[in-house]
C-alpha cells in the first residue's frame, strides 16, 4: 500500500501489534509519523487549521490561521513523502470527520475547507486504525468511497502458536545485563541442581566456562518461557469467559518482559502476580486466577524501605533477610525525612505494598500504571505515600463531568493586576497630560479603578475641545489610547499553561495523578492514550491552544499515574486502547482480609513511646476479628433480603 501510495485501513481489537507494525515499517522506510488520534469530539477544522489569538505589542488582538502537521502533509508535493499520516481510531469518527477522511482516500478529489477555499493534495502515505474492540463494532459507518480506495486488512487475534512464537522471540532477546545475567543462571543451576550443582561456589565455577554459561542461560530462559506460556496461554482463555474483565493481550506479554529486565531482582512469582492476578478488577476472578495459577497472594512479602545516607536513593527489601535490594532513585533528597517515611510505609496493607512494589517497576520500566479498585481501598492514599517515599512533586487532578481541554492547554484568563513595564507606559501616559487634566494623585496608590478615572479626565477635557491648541489635543488623545489600550480586557487576557503540560516539559518534569479517570469526559482517556505507550506523544488541536508534544520533549522525571474505580455509579466505560497502553493493578478494599483490616486500625491509633505496642497490636486484631464478623453478617442479611 505504502509503496503504491494507496492509503490502508487496519482493523483489529486493541492490543494486537498493529501500532508496532507501523511504527517498525516506518522506521525501516525512514518515515516520520504524524499520529492523529481522533476521538468522538474531533471537528474537521481541528484537524487542519488552528485558529490562533494572539497580543501585538501595543496590546492589540491579532487572529491568525495556523496550520497544522496534518495539513503540511496533505499538500506536500514530494514524489517520495517523508511523512506517514496515522489516524487512530477512525472506529471514534463523526459523520463529518468520515466525509473529511473520504474525501482524503479518494484520489484527485481536493477537500473543500469551512472558510470556502480548497485544499489540494498533494502524495500522502496514509495508515488508518480501526479497533473493533469487544463490543465488534464493524466498519459499516465507513464511507463506500473510503473502502474502495483502500487497501482494508484485517488484523485477526493471534493464534495460539502465534503467541508461543511472539513469547519465544521475546525470551531469547530478554537480557539483564552482565551481572544480573550470572545470578539468573546459577538461580537456575542450583534451584533446578543442574550437573548436580548444589551451592553457589559450585555454579561460580561452572559459569566460568563462556559456552557452558552460554547454553545454560538460553536453558533458564526456555525453562521460565515453558512456565509463563502455560499461564499466558490459560490466562487468555480465562479472561474470555468473564464478563466486564479485559482481555490478555501482546502487550502483556511485553509487559512482563520490561519488568523481568528492568526489575530482575524481584522474584518471577511476583512479577506474575502482577501480570495476570492484578489484572482482573474482579475479587471473585482475582481468587480464582490465582489459585488456578498457583500464584496465591499469600506468600511470604515482608518488605522494608532504607535510604543511603544522602538520602539520594531508596532501597527496598521484598524480605527483611533479603541480600539483594531494589535500588530507586530520589528526587528531593532534602524532603525525605526517613523516620517518617518508613512508618509511613508500615501502614500499608500486604495488597498495597504488592502495588507499592508494582508501581516501582512502572517508573524503572517507564510503563503507565492503572491502579483501580472500588472506593475505600486506598488507591489514591497509597500514591500519595508513593510520592512521599520518593520526594516527589506530584500534580493531582480530580475527574469529573466537567473536566475540559483546560487541563492540558490551560486557559485565558484576565490578569488583575499589571507588570512593571505597563505601569511604566501608564505613568509615562499619565505625567505628560498630569497638568492639563487637573488631576493630581499619587500614582503609586493607582489602581485600575484610578487609571479608569484619568480616562474619564481625559474625556471631559477633551469636550472642550474648542478651547485647547492642537498640540494639547493630541497630548491628550495619545495618553488616552496608550492608557486605554493597556488597561482593556483584551490586552489584560493572558495565557496560563497547564500544570499538567508545565509537568511534561519544564525543570526534570513532574508525576501526574489522574484521579478518577472514569468520571471524565470521553476525550480525555482518549486523549492520554497516545502519553501512554511505548513513544509516548500527545497532540491537542480541539480547542485552545494546540499543544504537541513527542517523546522526545518529554522530561525524565515525568510519570502519569491513572486511578480508575471501575464499581463508582455513573462512571463511564472506558476505552480497552487505554488500558492496553498501560498495566494495571487492581486493588482490593482495605479490609478484605482481617490482617489487613488489623494493620489500618493498629496504624490509625496514635501510640506513645511508653505505650506497650504489643497490647495495642492484640486489641487491633480483635477489633479486625469483630469487624470482619460484623460485615459477614451484614453481607448475608443482605442476601437474604
Amino acid at each position: 500500500g505504502l509503496s503504491l501510495k494507496i492509503p490502508i485501513i487496519l482493523e483489529g481489537e486493541s492490543g494486537q501489534g498493529k501500532q508496532t507494525a507501523i511504527h517498525y515499517i516506518s522506521q525501516k522506510l525512514g518515515l516520520e509519523i504524524i499520529n492523529v488520534v481522533i476521538s468522538k469530539s474531533t471537528k474537521v477544522d481541528d484537524l487542519l487549521i488552528k485558529v490562533v489569538f494572539e497580543k501585538s505589542e501595543i496590546g492589540e488582538i491579532l487572529i491568525r490561521n495556523e496550520e497544522t502537521e496534518l495539513y503540511k502533509a496533505i499538500k506536500s508535493y514530494n514524489n517520495y513523502p517523508k511523512k506517514l499520516i496515522v489516524f487512530h481510531e477512525i472506529n471514534n469518527a463523526s459523520p463529518e470527520v468520515l466525509d473529511f477522511l473520504n474525501s482524503l482516500f479518494i484520489p484527485e478529489t481536493d477537500i473543500l475547507l469551512s472558510n470556502g477555499s480548497i485544499l489540494h493534495k498533494g502524495n500522502m502515505n496514509i495508515i488508518g486504525i480501526f479497533n473493533k474492540g469487544r463490543n465488534n463494532i464493524n466498519k459499516d459507518k465507513i464511507p463506500a468511497g473510503m473502502l474502495s480506495y483502500c487497501i482494508y486488512h484485517i488484523v485477526d487475534n493471534p493464534s495460539s502458536e502465534d503467541i508461543l512464537n511472539i513469547i519465544t522471540n521475546l525470551f531469547i532477546r530478554m537480557d539483564f545485563g552482565e551481572e544480573e545475567n550470572k545470578k539468573y543462571v546459577k538461580n537456575y543451576l542450583i534451584e533446578n541442581r543442574i550437573d548436580g550443582i548444589e551451592n553457589e561456589n559450585e555454579a561460580n565455577e561452572k559459569i566460568k566456562y563462556e559456552q557452558y554459561f552460554e547454553d545454560n542461560f538460553l536453558k533458564a530462559k526456555k525453562f521460565e518461557f515453558n512456565d509463563f506460556s502455560k499461564k499466558f496461554l490459560y490466562a487468555i482463555k480465562f479472561s474470555l469467559e468473564t464478563t466486564n474483565e479485559l482481555p490478555f493481550t501482546l502487550n502483556d506479554i511485553k509487559n512482563y518482559i520490561d519488568f523481568r529486565e528492568s526489575v530482575p531482582q524481584i522474584n518471577i512469582s511476583l512479577i506474575q502476580l502482577f501480570i495476570f492476578v492484578y489484572h482482573f478488577s474482579q475479587e471473585e476472578n482475582i481468587n480464582k486466577i490465582s489459585e488456578r495459577l498457583d500464584l496465591l497472594r499469600n506468600i511470604d512479602f515482608l518488605p522494608t524501605i532504607d535510604y543511603d545516607e544522602d538520602k539520594e536513593y531508596m532501597y527496598i527489601k521484598l524480605e527483611r533477610d533479603a541480600k539483594e535490594s531494589i535500588r530507586v532513585k530520589v528526587n528531593n533528597p532534602r524532603n525525605i525525612k526517613i523516620k517518617k517515611c518508613k512508618k509511613l510505609f508500615n501502614t500499608l496493607t500486604k495488597s498495597q505494598k504488592h502495588c507499592f512494589i508494582f508501581l516501582i517497576c512502572c517508573i524503572i520500566s517507564k510503563k503507565t500504571p492503572i491502579i483501580q479498585g472500588p472506593t475505600a481501598s486506598g488507591k489514591s492514599y497509597l500514591l500519595n505515600v508513593f510520592s512521599i517515599l520518593l520526594g516527589q512533586d506530584s500534580n493531582l487532578y480530580q475527574m469529573n463531568l466537567n473536566t475540559g481541554m483546560s487541563i492540558f492547554i490551560g486557559q485565558e484568563i484576565i490578569k488583575q493586576d499589571f507588570d512593571e513595564k505597563e505601569k511604566e507606559e501608564i505613568y509615562n501616559a499619565y505625567k505628560s497630560i498630569e497638568n492639563i487634566i487637573n488631576y493630581k494623585k499619587p500614582f503609586d496608590s493607582m489602581s485600575l479603578k484610578r487609571y479608569k478615572k484619568i480616562i474619564s479626565k481625559i474625556d471631559i477635557k477633551l469636550e472642550e475641545s474648542d478651547n485647547l491648541d492642537e498640540e494639547i489635543k493630541e497630548k491628550l488623545k495619545k495618553a488616552r489610547q496608550t492608557i486605554y489600550v493597556i488597561i482593556s480586557a483584551p490586552s489584560r487576557f493572558i495565557h496560563i499553561d497547564s500544570a499538567f503540560t508545565d509537568s511534561i516539559l519544564k525543570g526534570e518534569g513532574q508525576w501526574v495523578i489522574l484521579d478518577g479517570i472514569e468520571m471524565a469526559p470521553s476525550e480525555i482517556p482518549e486523549k492520554i492514550c497516545s502519553l501512554c505507550g511505548e513513544n509516548p506523544e500527545i497532540n491537542i488541536f480541539e480547542s485552545g491552544k494546540r499543544i504537541y508534544i513527542t517523546s522526545k520533549d518529554i522530561k525524565e522525571n515525568f510519570h502519569l499515574f491513572i486511578i480508575h474505580n471501575p464499581f463508582n455509579k455513573g462512571s463511564k466505560h472506558l476505552d480497552q486502547v487505554l488500558f492496553n497502553k498501560c498495566v494495571s493493578f487492581t486493588l482490593p478494599s482495605i479490609d478484605i482480609s482481617q490482617q489487613d483490616a488489623s494493620t489500618i486500625i493498629y496504624n490509625s491509633i496514635r501510640i506513645s513511646k511508653t505505650t506497650n505496642k504489643n497490647i495495642w497490636n492484640m486489641l487491633s486484631s480483635k477489633l479486625a476479628a469483630s469487624h470482619m464478623t460484623a460485615t459477614k453478617i451484614s453481607e448475608n442479611h443482605l442476601e437474604q433480603i
